[in-house]
């Protein structure tokens, strides 16, 4: 048996094991008394932001409070290091800020954000399972290549969730925000997620990204807007303010249902191919359409009805087929070349034959 001395010798190569031991499980605390007191680990100091470096003994984290900034400019966790992954837990990040209303109005705003990458190394955070609310700017910035999962982004002062080229955000709720709901780069993909009543549109995407499953409802500007090569699929886009889908050229917009939207249902640009959707009810008491495509678009299944303007508006060399349009308040079609199996009915229309 080690003698006395020899345990004592002994104890503090033991402790340091169990530290490595615990930063190797991948898991390291964030909660409000590190926070605020002491600091969390290696390279932060007391007070806000929590900051995550190289230097961290680990690249997960996870949160055992809620962490609670008390100015809109105090931004609550800075990652600076590549690959993070924090687990908020079901815990939430909370600001000062308040927004309410249709359209939404917040109490202030500021620099502030609730988890955000920072600096060229801060890229591919993930944060997951939690809240983010009423920060004085952005909610969640995960970066290129970063996914937020589970999250609610709620009443921050500026966008909801952002994560930049090749990010992915998956069953998200951004609501009542002061700007974008949700905004991805390039490649990036959204899906399973609700924007409502957020000040400005309630999705956007870059070039090439993919939307699917997702809710967007009373939002200040478009419901849903992608650029160039997108795919925008099975999502309901309803009672925004402007546009309900709106995509660059190239795109494909299928089985999505957009109605009561206070603009056009659906516009998409030269070569694009909308079908399968169902859009109803669009526009105020402007004249706006329900399907609007530019040059060399293919628009084929779609239903539109009740809409104020055109049904399907289109450019040269584009063309329309199997479509069911019945009740448009201008007519049914304006341009394009019929390829046969349209149903028109109501304004502008005889016998039920479109032109």
């Amino acid at each position: 048996m080690p003698s006395q001395l020899a345990r004592i010798a002994l104890a503090p190569a033991v402790l340091l094991a169990a530290s490595a031991a615990l930063a190797a499980d991948g898991v390291l605390e964030i909660n409000q008394a590190c926070a605020t007191t002491t600091g969390c680990f290696t390279d932060d100091k007391a007070g806000f932001p929590v900051t995550i470096t190289d230097l961290a003994p680990g690249k997960s984290f996870q949160l055992t409070s809620d962490l609670v900034v008390g100015s809109v400019n105090d931004t609550a966790i800075s990652v600076q290091t590549g690959s993070a992954r924090i687990d908020l837990a079901g815990f939430t990040v909370r600001g000062p800020v308040t927004c309410s209303g249709n359209p939404t109005v917040c109490s202030g705003s500021g620099t502030g954000q609730g988890v955000t990458v920072s600096g060229v190394a801060g890229q591919a955070l993930e944060v997951r399972n939690g809240a983010v609310t009423g920060m004085g700017g952005l909610g969640v910035n995960v970066g290129n290549r970063g996914v937020v999962e589970s999250v609610r982004a709620l009443q921050n002062a500026s966008i909801g969730i952002s994560a930049a080229s090749g990010g992915a955000v998956r069953g998200c709720t951004a609501a009542l925000n002061g700007g974008i709901g949700i905004r991805v780069d390039d490649g990036s993909l959204v899906t399973g997620s609700v924007a409502v009543n957020n000040g400005d549109q309630g999705m956007t995407g870059g070039d090439d990204v993919t939307l699917i499953g997702n809710t967007a409802r009373s939002n200040g500007l478009q419901g849903i807007f992608a650029a160039p090569g997108s795919l925008v699929k099975d999502n309901v886009s309803s009672l925004n303010r402007s546009l309900g889908i709106d995509v660059g050229g190239g795109s494909t917009v299928a089985g999505n249902t957009v109605k009561d939207n206070l603009a056009d249902g659906i516009v998409a640009d030269d070569g694009s191919t909308i079908a399968g959707n169902t859009v109803f009810s669009n526009g105020d008491a402007n004249v706006e359409d329900g399907i609007e495509c530019g040059l060399a678009c293919s628009v084929h299944g779609n239903t539109a009805g009740l809409n104020r303007g055109i049904g399907i508006r289109l450019g040269a060399s584009s063309a329309y087929r199997e479509n069911v349009l019945v009740d448009n308040l201008i007519g049914p079609v304006s341009g394009g070349v019929n390829r046969g199996s349209n149903h028109c009915a109501g304004p502008g229309t005889a016998a039920a034959t479109c032109p």
